[in-house]
């Protein structure tokens, strides 16, 4: 009677081991079959890519699970180019290939490196990922590699630890980061952050914490939010700079160096045309100013995507100018001095060989002067001295402007008299001193 309970409880015990031994050596041949099926793919493209660039490697690894393609020790070289770039490793994880397109494919490399007589160049960590409306077929890659980004639904690009040295130039990045969203390979959202670089060449160097700049287009490839940041940008003045007039001005005011952020946001609705435009600028030692502007009746310009340089120019241009139909619905300028102000009273005064005391009285006088003359109600006059306040003791002045209705822009340019005139009938404004 022992015998068929022990038979009992051996054969579970049996089956059970063999199943996970069948298990085991399905997982390895399917992995081994997986790894060479791949090894094979990847060496005919090596083959057909080789009379463009030599590409080598020392060991590949397949994780058919997770779809996931890990490559140890690429070296990348074309000959009679100089130098080898080597990546410590490649992995490549990609689901497509079973047709899911909603999980983002990720190609990433470990610390890349190349050294030669002229550059030293070296990444720490770099990597991509994408998905895509919809996989091509290998004939439709075969005919045309380009119905990849034709296809491109969105994809991130992250960037760490970059250092690029040659012979007059040094280049540091903590990290790089991008994004994007696509429409049948047009860009409909786009950033880029720059975060702590570093560089300098020759005499000239200068850092910042961070960048951003971030675009959004509509189905028209009209910008519809602009952002811009700019954060503790540092630029030390070198001597080969003083030739330009504006380092010029900046250092005869006794600055050797250049340090500020600007923040940046635009709106536009295409559809009421009206434009909202934020921007904040400060500099140390100089001072910080806000400015919030809104317009109605603005027809911006499309961003040319195609075309070069040339078309991107005169988009540009376009821009610089003061658009004829727009008009204005409100501004607001505030300022805050941070040592600026006083700077270029003095620069003036010397100028004219009088203290600058007397340059900011002689000034005021010239302002108290001007309002006797000019067919300005007695509010405005009294609001204008708020500008003679500011002259004899700088601390902040703002001045704000409120249209009953969009006053064109046009009608403001036709000088400087005749364009206050036409202000002051249809809009409020205030200005006022600390």
């Amino acid at each position: 009677m022992r015998k068929p309970r022990r038979l009992l409880w051996f054969i579970p015990v049996v089956l059970l081991f063999s199943l996970i031994l069948l298990a085991i050596v399905a997982f390895f041949g399917l992995e081994y079959y997986a790894t060479t099926r791949v090894k094979q793919e990847i060496d005919y493209n090596i083959k057909e890519l080789s009379q463009y660039m030599r590409i080598e490697y020392d060991s590949l690894k397949v994780n058919w699970l997770a779809f996931t393609v890990n490559l140890t020790d690429v070296r990348l070289s074309k000959p009679p180019l100089p130098g080898v770039v080597t990546i410590d490793k490649v992995s490549v994880r990609d689901l497509s290939t079973i047709g899911i397109n909603w999980i983002p494919t990720v190609v990433s490399f470990d610390h890349i490196s190349l050294i030669n007589e002229m550059v030293d160049l070296d990444v720490k960590y770099l990597s991509t990922t994408f998905t895509l409306n919809e996989i091509p077929t290998q004939q439709e890659l075969a005919n045309d590699w380009t119905v990849i980004w034709e296809n491109l639904h969105s994809g991130k690009v992250n960037l760490a630890g970059l250092a690029f040295l040659d012979k007059t130039s040094r280049l540091q990045i903590n990290t790089k980061n991008a994004g994007y969203v696509l429409d049948k390979g047009i860009p409909r959202h786009s950033s880029l952050k720059i975060t702590d670089l570093q560089l300098q060449k020759e005499d000239l160097k200068f850092h910042f914490d961070d960048f951003l700049v971030a675009v959004t287009l509509n189905q028209d490839n009209i910008p519809t939010h602009v952002t811009k940041q700019v954060k503790n940008f540092s630029l030390p003045i070198p001597a080969s700079l003083t030739q330009y007039p504006l380092f010029q001005q900046v250092t005869s005011l006794g600055y050797d160096r250049l340090t500020f952020g600007i923040n940046l946001s635009y709106d536009y609705q295409p559809v009421t045309k009206n434009v909202s435009l934020a921007w904040q600028g400060s500099a140390r030692d100089m001072g910080e100013m806000k400015v919030d502007l809104n317009l109605a009746d603005y027809t911006s310009p499309p961003l040319p995507l195609k075309g070069g340089v040339a078309r991107f120019l005169e988009y540009l241009k376009q821009l610089s100018t003061p658009p004829e139909k727009a008009s204005l619905r409100s501004l607001k300028v505030k300022y805050q001095d941070q040592g600026l102000v006083p700077r270029l009273i003095k620069a003036e005064a010397q100028s004219r060989n009088l203290s600058a005391e007397e340059f900011t009285q002689n000034l005021v006088g010239t302002i108290n002067t001007t309002l006797l003359i000019l067919p300005v109600p007695a509010s405005i006059k009294e609001q204008i001295k708020a500008v003679n306040r500011f002259l004899l003791d700088p601390e902040e002045i703002q001045l704000a402007i409120t249209c009953k209705d969009p006053v064109p822009l046009a009608e403001l340019e036709q000088g400087p008299l005749m364009g206050l005139v036409e202000l002051l009938g249809c809009a409020e404004v205030k200005i006022s001193a600390k």
